[in-house]
């Protein structure tokens, strides 16, 4: 996958496309900050890609840096509310900041946009467990398994 992904970036040098896979590709080798450096290059290729902002966001929030991650996912919303992965990365570092309460909000519309991730699920319950809301973390960590099961809220 990285041979295919660095000829993407040799083959089109202006795809902002070609910058995220090569940048997934760098990420599962464990080249994180050339992986960063790729994603930027995609947003600033395509800034109006809401996928491209929430994936630099889980890479930057991995490193600790919550608050541009933050400034990030926000973005990543606000161009497309209908992307999932935009409203988990949101989520995700709003449970990093402790600000539960939203944290859930996002990872329940990433749910709602699209009900089959078995992660966005099994956050969700982690996130109810910090919360102290027992019963309906079970319910979120059934639905890693069938997420067509309709958890309480």
């Amino acid at each position: 996958a990285a041979a295919d992904a660095e000829l993407a970036i040799a083959e089109l040098p202006y795809s902002h496309r070609a910058h995220e896979f090569r940048g997934g590709a760098l990420v599962g080798m464990g080249k994180r900050d050339e992986a960063i450096a790729l994603m930027r290059r995609a947003i600033e290729l395509q800034p109006g890609c809401a996928t491209a902002h929430a994936e630099l966001a889980d890479l930057i929030r991995a490193q600790g840096h919550r608050d541009e991650a933050l400034a990030l996912c926000r973005r990543a919303v606000e161009l497309d509310a209908t992307d999932p992965s935009a409203h988990a990365a949101l989520g995700a570092v709003l449970t990093e900041l402790r600000q539960w309460d939203e944290a859930l909000r996002a990872l329940d519309q990433s749910l709602a946009v699209d009900q089959s991730n078995p992660n966005i699920h099994f956050n969700r319950g982690q996130l109810l467990c910090r919360m102290g809301r027992t019963e309906n973390a079970l319910a979120a960590f059934r639905n890693c398994h069938n997420p067509s099961y309709d958890a309480p809220r």
